[in-house]
């Protein structure tokens, strides 16, 4: 097909990077559709329009190839995608009152819950399990240029098509072809999926879902080939306005235990009564948008948006007066330490192998927060005894001690 025109100028969306940022939100298993097309640039269909965002330091841009859209009418389907009727940066106040939330939320502002069509998000998660971002992707992409109709070309090279019609999956030889293309097992529940909604209700089921009660929709969900607890809550909370929907999959599991502490999740399996108690445990914590806030902390937990945590760090100075007591032997240091506090975590270590120690017994040293494992070879000998009186501030203002400490952690082996 031919390359639709582009439009002469860009729109403005007119929304701060702190309400929406696309190159978080559109790549962070929410929706497999969107490609990268330039710089800051992203291209997909929406409601059968072919739109390319980007992001600039201000606001995110816009604009449609489609002759037969207005400006006005494209915008308010971006709005209605992007939900920006929701003030995201005043649920994000509210959301730092958690103190892990806090941590993360200075690298991952504006990400927000996208809108997507029911049929797109139930089929696309139908599609997730046992797999990867990456992989679903490649495969929701197959499916669209098999059973969807091409909708326009940005550059001429790359054709976009539109998301397909639930009829396409129950004609005959469709599951042999799923899996000619990769879906594997997967490739059943797309069709018994298909044929069961066909078959039961009709194409516009999916969409009258979303005026039910959050517990109805998905008990009608879970009737799905291939749909269990945490698909259905995905479906819920990106295609079903069930914003307090938490699907809990193994990242979810572990943010629960490592940093909410909650007790009791102990099995090596999620159970149903451990999967309530999370889902449970976020809507105590983060109220009716107790999702939206799930999807924050799970996508900051994932590996490809570490380097964000690790850029988001708190410097200050501390002076340390340590004294060491071995055998009859008392040893009085006074040390600088530099506090480099990561949103991921952080570890001291001693950053310098070598102390200088004056006439008076005064070991100068700097340390700061690396790993243990870059920690010096530690000489023992025999017990010593470390009591600390932890001078200085944090940038918050608050006061550090600590009463005991081990001398391995000053003391570097000839």
């Amino acid at each position: 097909m031919s390359t639709l025109p582009s439009p002469p100028v860009w729109s403005r969306l007119n929304v701060s990077p702190a309400s929406l940022r696309i190159d978080v939100t559109l790549n962070c298993g929410q929706s497999f559709r969107w490609v990268k097309t330039g710089d800051n640039e992203w291209t997909s269909v929406v409601k059968d329009k072919l739109f390319t965002l980007r992001q600039t330091d201000d606001d995110v841009l816009f604009r449609t190839y489609c002759p037969d859209i207005t400006e006005p009418e494209a915008r308010l389907i971006l709005h209605d995608y992007f939900r920006l009727n929701v003030d995201l940066e005043t649920l994000y106040e509210a959301w730092k009152k958690d103190v892990n939330f806090k941590k993360k939320a200075g690298s991952f502002g504006g990400i927000r819950m996208l809108r997507l069509d029911p049929v797109e998000s139930t089929f696309s998660f139908i599609c997730t399990s046992n797999n990867n971002i990456q992989r679903i992707t490649m495969m929701i992409e197959k499916l669209c240029e098999r059973y969807g109709s091409p909708v326009g070309s940005v550059d001429g090279s790359r054709t976009f098509y539109s998301f397909p019609r639930i009829p396409c999956f129950t004609k005959e030889g469709v599951e042999a072809e799923l899996r000619a293309l990769g879906f594997g097992y997967r490739a059943k529940y797309i069709v018994q999926s298909a044929k069961y909604i066909m078959d039961n209700h009709d194409e516009q089921w999916l969409e009258g879902l979303r005026l039910l009660p959050y517990q109805q929709v998905k008990a009608e969900l879970l009737k799905l080939s291939g749909v269990g607890p945490k698909v259905a809550d995905c479906i819920c909370l990106t295609g079903m306005d069930k914003l307090g929907a938490i699907p809990v999959d193994t990242h979810v599991w572990q943010i629960a235990k490592r940093d909410y502490k909650m007790s009791g999740l102990t099995t090596k399996t999620l159970s149903t009564k451990n999967y309530d108690a999370i889902g449970d445990r976020f809507r105590e914590i983060f109220g009716e948008h107790a999702g939206w806030a799930h999807s924050i902390l799970f996508t900051a937990d994932l590996r490809q948006f570490g380097d964000r945590l690790k850029a988001s760090v708190s410097v200050s100075e501390i002076e340390t007066k340590t004294e060491v007591t071995f055998g009859n032997t008392t040893i009085s240091t006074t040390q600088t330490t530099t506090l480099t506090t990561s949103t991921s975590g952080s570890h001291r270590s001693i950053s310098e192998d070598k102390f200088e120690t004056g006439q008076d017994g005064t070991v100068q040293g700097t340390l700061d927060f690396l790993p243990r494992r870059k920690l010096p070879r530690i000489q023992r000998r025999g017990k010593a005894k470390v009591e600390e009186e932890v001078g200085g501030s944090t940038e918050d203002g608050s006061r550090r001690k600590r009463l005991r400490s081990s001398a391995s952690d000053f003391v570097g082996k000839k």
